[in-house]
């Protein structure tokens, strides 16, 4: 996974956040946390396929760049638990 624009998103954030490390996918979490995931994954470039729970609401965010550089399969077992597989 590679985001290039990562400095970018970084500087246009609205809240001040915490950051734990420079990596270039730290930034997904708290656009993430700020908004409409629509929104934030047009303007993410790069390589990635990724999946987010948010225990709030109880729901999973799962994208996947445009080209599919990085594989990502979703698929549910027999009880009908959510499976998702990078490669």
């Amino acid at each position: 996974m590679e985001i290039y624009n990562h400095k970018e998103l970084r500087a246009e954030l609205r809240q001040a956040h915490d950051f734990q490390t420079a990596s270039d996918c730290e930034v997904l979490l708290y656009l993430y946390a700020e908004g409409d995931p629509k929104k934030f994954l047009n303007r993410v470039n790069g390589i990635f396929a990724f999946v987010v729970y948010d225990p709030k609401r109880n729901t999973f965010l799962i994208a996947r760049d445009p080209i599919g550089v990085n594989p990502l399969y979703v698929g549910w077992d027999r009880h009908e638990n959510l499976m998702c597989l990078r490669r």
